[in-house]
């Protein structure tokens, strides 16, 4: 299921609230269980690098994925569109 991988991804590279990353992919609408829709503004802030803004990694509702803000927008990206970004 997506929130274990979610979870497990969110472990595996240490990612906290506050944490850089690169956007790096466009994702479908639930795809791989991910619980949002992609939207046409997100298609701007693929390569842009954004802060998480929340991840709620124990939170029912974290198959939406992780919050992260850019210069333009704060949207919910699934996971696997991200590569967290080491200063």
């Amino acid at each position: 299921m997506y929130v274990e991988r979610q979870r497990k991804w969110i472990k595996e590279v240490g990612l906290e609230i506050g944490d850089k990353v690169l956007i790096v992919a466009k994702a479908s609408d639930e795809q791989g269980g991910w619980d949002d829709s992609w939207v046409e503004q997100m298609d701007g802030e693929i390569g842009l690098v954004g802060i998480v803004v929340a991840d709620s990694p124990d939170s029912p509702d974290d198959a939406d994925g992780i919050r992260v803000q850019t210069a333009t927008g704060t949207w919910n990206y699934p996971f696997f569109v991200l590569v967290k970004v080491e200063e």
